[in-house]
Protein backbone atom coordinates (compact mmCIF):
# COMPACT_ATOMS: atom_id res chain seq x y z
CA UNK A 1 0.00 0.00 0.00
CA UNK A 2 2.84 2.30 1.18
CA UNK A 3 4.19 1.72 -2.17
CA UNK A 4 0.93 2.57 -4.43
CA UNK A 5 1.35 5.56 -2.70
CA UNK A 6 4.93 6.70 -3.22
CA UNK A 7 3.99 5.93 -6.93
CA UNK A 8 1.07 8.30 -6.73
CA UNK A 9 3.30 10.97 -5.22
CA UNK A 10 5.92 10.44 -8.10
CA UNK A 11 2.90 10.84 -10.74
CA UNK A 12 1.57 14.12 -9.57
CA UNK A 13 4.94 15.71 -8.92
CA UNK A 14 5.69 14.65 -12.25
CA UNK A 15 2.13 16.35 -13.74
CA UNK A 16 2.98 19.46 -11.64
CA UNK A 17 6.05 19.80 -13.51
CA UNK A 18 4.40 19.72 -16.67
CA UNK A 19 1.90 22.18 -15.69
CA UNK A 20 4.36 24.60 -14.48
CA UNK A 21 6.13 24.62 -17.44
CA UNK A 22 3.45 24.89 -19.88
CA UNK A 23 1.74 27.65 -17.55
CA UNK A 24 5.02 29.58 -17.61
CA UNK A 25 4.85 32.12 -20.02
CA UNK A 26 7.45 32.63 -23.06
CA UNK A 27 9.16 35.75 -23.72
CA UNK A 28 8.16 37.13 -27.26
CA UNK A 29 11.11 38.16 -29.62
CA UNK A 30 10.66 41.65 -30.61
CA UNK A 31 10.08 42.13 -34.17
CA UNK A 32 12.97 44.18 -35.69
CA UNK A 33 12.08 46.93 -37.89
CA UNK A 34 13.13 47.48 -41.26
CA UNK A 35 16.43 49.33 -41.10
CA UNK A 36 16.72 51.32 -44.83
CA UNK A 37 19.89 51.51 -46.01
CA UNK A 38 20.99 54.81 -48.26
CA UNK A 39 23.61 54.28 -50.52
CA UNK A 40 27.00 55.98 -49.73
CA UNK A 41 26.51 58.58 -52.32
CA UNK A 42 22.97 60.16 -51.30
CA UNK A 43 24.72 60.19 -47.61
CA UNK A 44 27.09 62.35 -48.49
CA UNK A 45 24.97 64.25 -51.30
CA UNK A 46 21.81 65.04 -48.90
CA UNK A 47 23.70 64.62 -45.24
CA UNK A 48 21.81 67.58 -44.30
CA UNK A 49 17.94 65.83 -44.68
CA UNK A 50 19.48 63.17 -42.81
CA UNK A 51 19.23 62.79 -38.41
CA UNK A 52 17.31 65.75 -38.25
CA UNK A 53 15.30 66.03 -35.03
CA UNK A 54 11.32 65.49 -36.16
CA UNK A 55 10.22 65.95 -32.48
CA UNK A 56 7.45 68.58 -33.95
CA UNK A 57 7.17 67.10 -37.38
CA UNK A 58 9.04 67.35 -40.55
CA UNK A 59 8.54 69.63 -43.97
CA UNK A 60 9.19 68.51 -47.56
CA UNK A 61 9.50 71.97 -49.59
CA UNK A 62 8.70 71.20 -52.93
CA UNK A 63 9.48 73.56 -55.98
CA UNK A 64 9.81 73.37 -59.56
CA UNK A 65 12.48 74.11 -62.25
CA UNK A 66 10.46 72.81 -65.07
CA UNK A 67 7.58 70.83 -65.95
CA UNK A 68 7.25 67.44 -64.58
CA UNK A 69 11.08 68.20 -62.76
CA UNK A 70 10.20 68.70 -59.03
CA UNK A 71 12.67 69.43 -56.57
CA UNK A 72 12.46 69.06 -52.48
CA UNK A 73 14.18 69.63 -49.26
CA UNK A 74 13.84 68.56 -45.92
CA UNK A 75 13.51 70.67 -42.72
CA UNK A 76 11.86 70.20 -39.23
CA UNK A 77 8.19 72.15 -39.34
CA UNK A 78 8.79 75.31 -38.09
CA UNK A 79 12.40 76.12 -38.66
CA UNK A 80 12.06 77.59 -42.00
CA UNK A 81 9.91 81.12 -42.29
CA UNK A 82 10.26 81.90 -45.54
CA UNK A 83 10.80 79.30 -48.00
CA UNK A 84 10.87 82.03 -50.96
CA UNK A 85 13.91 83.47 -50.02
CA UNK A 86 15.81 80.99 -47.17
CA UNK A 87 15.86 77.73 -49.53
CA UNK A 88 17.09 80.04 -52.54
CA UNK A 89 20.39 78.21 -52.74
CA UNK A 90 20.31 74.81 -50.48
CA UNK A 91 20.70 71.37 -51.94
CA UNK A 92 18.51 70.17 -52.96
CA UNK A 93 16.42 66.19 -53.70
CA UNK A 94 14.48 64.58 -56.36
CA UNK A 95 10.93 63.00 -55.42
CA UNK A 96 12.78 59.84 -55.67
CA UNK A 97 15.50 60.57 -53.70
CA UNK A 98 13.03 62.41 -51.21
CA UNK A 99 11.17 59.56 -50.83
CA UNK A 100 14.03 56.72 -50.11
CA UNK A 101 15.39 60.02 -47.23
CA UNK A 102 11.90 60.11 -45.53
CA UNK A 103 11.98 55.77 -45.70
CA UNK A 104 15.18 56.45 -43.06
CA UNK A 105 12.50 59.00 -40.41
CA UNK A 106 10.47 56.34 -37.53
CA UNK A 107 7.63 59.22 -37.84
CA UNK A 108 3.78 59.08 -38.72
CA UNK A 109 2.81 60.19 -42.04
CA UNK A 110 0.62 62.94 -40.89
CA UNK A 111 3.64 64.08 -38.88
CA UNK A 112 4.71 64.86 -42.06
CA UNK A 113 3.94 68.37 -44.42
CA UNK A 114 4.39 69.23 -47.70
CA UNK A 115 4.77 72.31 -48.79
CA UNK A 116 4.76 73.90 -52.64
CA UNK A 117 7.08 77.03 -53.40
CA UNK A 118 8.20 78.89 -56.17
CA UNK A 119 11.91 78.98 -55.71
CA UNK A 120 13.29 82.62 -57.14
CA UNK A 121 15.68 80.92 -59.31
CA UNK A 122 13.01 79.18 -61.58
CA UNK A 123 11.65 80.82 -64.54
CA UNK A 124 8.95 78.37 -64.41
CA UNK A 125 6.02 79.24 -62.06
CA UNK A 126 5.03 75.73 -61.47
CA UNK A 127 0.93 76.39 -61.71
CA UNK A 128 0.44 72.47 -61.29
CA UNK A 129 1.81 72.87 -57.76
CA UNK A 130 -0.81 75.11 -56.24
CA UNK A 131 -3.75 72.75 -58.14
CA UNK A 132 -6.05 71.13 -55.06
CA UNK A 133 -5.07 68.06 -56.23
CA UNK A 134 -1.47 68.28 -55.91
CA UNK A 135 -0.54 68.12 -52.06
CA UNK A 136 -2.41 64.51 -52.27
CA UNK A 137 -0.50 63.46 -55.38
CA UNK A 138 2.91 64.68 -53.67
CA UNK A 139 2.33 62.71 -50.47
CA UNK A 140 1.36 59.51 -52.55
CA UNK A 141 4.69 59.95 -54.77
CA UNK A 142 6.70 60.77 -51.85
CA UNK A 143 5.58 57.36 -50.03
CA UNK A 144 3.55 58.82 -47.15
CA UNK A 145 0.08 58.99 -48.54
CA UNK A 146 -2.48 57.15 -50.41
CA UNK A 147 -3.25 57.03 -54.03
CA UNK A 148 -5.56 59.88 -54.67
CA UNK A 149 -9.39 58.30 -55.90
CA UNK A 150 -9.66 58.73 -59.39
CA UNK A 151 -13.83 58.81 -59.86
CA UNK A 152 -14.51 57.54 -63.44
CA UNK A 153 -17.50 58.60 -64.78
CA UNK A 154 -20.41 56.05 -65.16
CA UNK A 155 -21.51 55.67 -69.08
CA UNK A 156 -22.81 51.89 -68.98
CA UNK A 157 -25.81 53.66 -70.17
CA UNK A 158 -23.94 54.93 -73.47
CA UNK A 159 -21.76 57.48 -74.22
CA UNK A 160 -22.55 61.16 -73.09
CA UNK A 161 -23.93 63.50 -75.56
CA UNK A 162 -21.31 65.53 -77.76
CA UNK A 163 -20.64 66.79 -81.62
CA UNK A 164 -17.95 67.53 -83.27
CA UNK A 165 -17.34 70.66 -85.68
CA UNK A 166 -14.46 71.27 -88.12
CA UNK A 167 -13.52 74.83 -86.55
CA UNK A 168 -9.99 75.07 -89.09
CA UNK A 169 -6.05 75.16 -88.03
CA UNK A 170 -5.33 78.73 -86.53
CA UNK A 171 -2.22 78.62 -84.16
CA UNK A 172 -2.22 81.94 -82.61
CA UNK A 173 -6.23 80.84 -81.99
CA UNK A 174 -4.97 77.82 -80.12
CA UNK A 175 -2.45 79.97 -78.50
CA UNK A 176 -5.33 82.37 -77.65
CA UNK A 177 -7.66 79.87 -76.33
CA UNK A 178 -4.65 78.14 -73.98
CA UNK A 179 -3.45 81.51 -72.54
CA UNK A 180 -7.12 83.01 -72.08
CA UNK A 181 -7.89 79.95 -69.98
CA UNK A 182 -4.79 79.63 -68.51
CA UNK A 183 -4.62 77.96 -65.84
CA UNK A 184 -7.81 76.51 -65.77
CA UNK A 185 -7.27 74.18 -69.00
CA UNK A 186 -4.28 72.87 -67.84
CA UNK A 187 -2.84 72.76 -71.00
CA UNK A 188 0.49 74.14 -71.39
CA UNK A 189 1.76 74.89 -75.02
CA UNK A 190 4.96 74.56 -73.29
CA UNK A 191 4.22 71.47 -71.61
CA UNK A 192 2.90 69.44 -74.32
CA UNK A 193 2.31 71.13 -77.83
CA UNK A 194 0.21 68.10 -78.85
CA UNK A 195 -1.77 68.01 -75.77
CA UNK A 196 -5.89 69.54 -76.66
CA UNK A 197 -7.26 72.31 -74.69
CA UNK A 198 -10.05 71.68 -73.02
CA UNK A 199 -12.67 74.43 -71.07
CA UNK A 200 -15.24 73.98 -68.97
CA UNK A 201 -18.33 75.90 -69.68
CA UNK A 202 -21.18 76.16 -66.93
CA UNK A 203 -23.42 78.77 -67.89
CA UNK A 204 -24.35 81.13 -70.64
CA UNK A 205 -22.31 83.69 -69.70
CA UNK A 206 -19.44 81.91 -70.28
CA UNK A 207 -20.46 80.11 -73.39
CA UNK A 208 -20.92 83.41 -74.87
CA UNK A 209 -17.67 84.73 -74.08
CA UNK A 210 -16.04 81.44 -74.99
CA UNK A 211 -17.62 81.93 -78.60
CA UNK A 212 -16.81 85.38 -78.70
CA UNK A 213 -13.05 84.73 -78.21
CA UNK A 214 -13.22 81.58 -80.96
CA UNK A 215 -14.83 83.36 -83.79
CA UNK A 216 -11.93 85.75 -83.86
CA UNK A 217 -9.67 82.80 -85.06
CA UNK A 218 -12.10 79.64 -85.88
CA UNK A 219 -14.87 79.26 -88.65
CA UNK A 220 -17.78 78.19 -86.36
CA UNK A 221 -20.59 78.84 -88.90
CA UNK A 222 -18.83 76.20 -91.45
CA UNK A 223 -18.64 72.42 -91.63
CA UNK A 224 -16.85 69.75 -93.04
CA UNK A 225 -17.12 65.56 -93.23
CA UNK A 226 -20.68 65.91 -92.89
CA UNK A 227 -20.21 67.56 -89.10
CA UNK A 228 -22.82 70.64 -87.83
CA UNK A 229 -21.17 74.22 -87.80
CA UNK A 230 -20.17 74.90 -84.15
CA UNK A 231 -22.38 77.58 -83.68
CA UNK A 232 -25.61 75.73 -84.67
CA UNK A 233 -24.56 72.72 -82.40
CA UNK A 234 -24.10 75.90 -79.04
CA UNK A 235 -27.64 77.27 -80.40
CA UNK A 236 -30.00 75.33 -77.94
CA UNK A 237 -27.60 75.67 -75.11
CA UNK A 238 -29.92 78.10 -73.15
CA UNK A 239 -30.65 78.97 -69.55
CA UNK A 240 -33.25 75.95 -69.59
CA UNK A 241 -29.98 73.23 -70.49
CA UNK A 242 -27.67 74.87 -67.95
CA UNK A 243 -29.28 74.31 -65.25
CA UNK A 244 -29.41 70.68 -65.85
CA UNK A 245 -25.91 70.48 -67.96
CA UNK A 246 -22.80 72.26 -68.80
CA UNK A 247 -20.24 71.15 -71.67
CA UNK A 248 -16.50 70.66 -72.14
CA UNK A 249 -15.41 72.44 -75.39
CA UNK A 250 -12.30 70.43 -76.74
CA UNK A 251 -10.05 71.96 -79.24
CA UNK A 252 -8.83 69.43 -81.07
CA UNK A 253 -5.88 70.34 -83.95
CA UNK A 254 -5.20 67.42 -86.59
CA UNK A 255 -2.85 66.93 -89.55
CA UNK A 256 -5.77 65.89 -92.18
CA UNK A 257 -9.65 66.05 -92.29
CA UNK A 258 -9.75 62.47 -92.72
CA UNK A 259 -8.67 61.22 -89.36
CA UNK A 260 -11.84 60.62 -87.28
CA UNK A 261 -12.54 61.30 -83.57
CA UNK A 262 -14.24 59.74 -80.88
CA UNK A 263 -15.14 60.52 -76.81
CA UNK A 264 -14.02 57.50 -75.23
CA UNK A 265 -15.02 58.45 -71.84
CA UNK A 266 -14.21 61.10 -68.56
CA UNK A 267 -12.88 60.78 -65.44
CA UNK A 268 -12.65 63.15 -62.36
CA UNK A 269 -9.02 62.90 -60.50
CA UNK A 270 -9.75 65.42 -57.64
CA UNK A 271 -10.83 68.56 -59.46
CA UNK A 272 -9.08 68.15 -62.52
CA UNK A 273 -11.65 66.35 -65.13
CA UNK A 274 -10.14 64.87 -67.94
CA UNK A 275 -12.09 64.30 -71.50
CA UNK A 276 -10.93 60.78 -73.27
CA UNK A 277 -10.27 60.94 -76.62
CA UNK A 278 -9.56 58.03 -79.20
CA UNK A 279 -8.52 58.71 -82.62
CA UNK A 280 -9.16 56.81 -85.85
CA UNK A 281 -6.51 56.73 -88.81
CA UNK A 282 -8.13 55.57 -92.18
CA UNK A 283 -5.43 52.97 -93.40
CA UNK A 284 -3.09 54.59 -96.72
CA UNK A 285 -1.33 57.59 -96.44
CA UNK A 286 -3.17 60.54 -95.23
CA UNK A 287 -3.79 63.86 -97.35
CA UNK A 288 -1.68 66.50 -95.61
CA UNK A 289 -3.86 69.22 -94.74
CA UNK A 290 -3.41 70.98 -91.27
CA UNK A 291 -7.42 71.12 -89.68
CA UNK A 292 -8.72 71.40 -86.12
CA UNK A 293 -12.05 70.46 -84.62
CA UNK A 294 -14.19 71.95 -81.59
CA UNK A 295 -15.41 68.51 -80.04
CA UNK A 296 -18.36 69.54 -77.39
CA UNK A 297 -19.35 67.74 -74.57
CA UNK A 298 -22.09 67.47 -72.85
CA UNK A 299 -22.16 66.33 -68.96
CA UNK A 300 -24.26 66.36 -65.73
CA UNK A 301 -24.06 69.67 -64.38
CA UNK A 302 -23.10 67.46 -61.05
CA UNK A 303 -20.20 66.37 -62.53
CA UNK A 304 -18.54 69.48 -64.09
CA UNK A 305 -19.59 71.69 -60.43
CA UNK A 306 -16.92 69.48 -58.81
CA UNK A 307 -14.19 69.98 -61.16
CA UNK A 308 -12.13 73.52 -62.24
CA UNK A 309 -9.23 72.07 -64.16
CA UNK A 310 -10.01 70.69 -67.30
CA UNK A 311 -8.19 68.19 -69.79
CA UNK A 312 -8.25 66.00 -72.67
CA UNK A 313 -5.82 63.77 -74.95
Amino acid sequence: MLHIKKSIAWILAIVMVFLFIGCTPVAEEEATPDVVEIPAELKEQYASFLDLDATNGLTVYVAMFAPESYSCSLFPTGQIDDPFMQLMNINHADLEEMKRILSTYDIAPEKITVTPYVNPLSSYLAPELFDDGAIPQLRYQLGIGEKPEVIVIDTSDGPFPYHLSWVGSNEDGDYALRYTYYPITNTYAYKNELTYVAVGIKNQQELESFSTLASNYFSLNASANGTQPFSTVVAHYDEAFFQEKGIVVVYIPSESTSIGYKLAGAALDGEELHIAITENRPNGELKAQETGWFMTVELPKETLSQANYFSAG
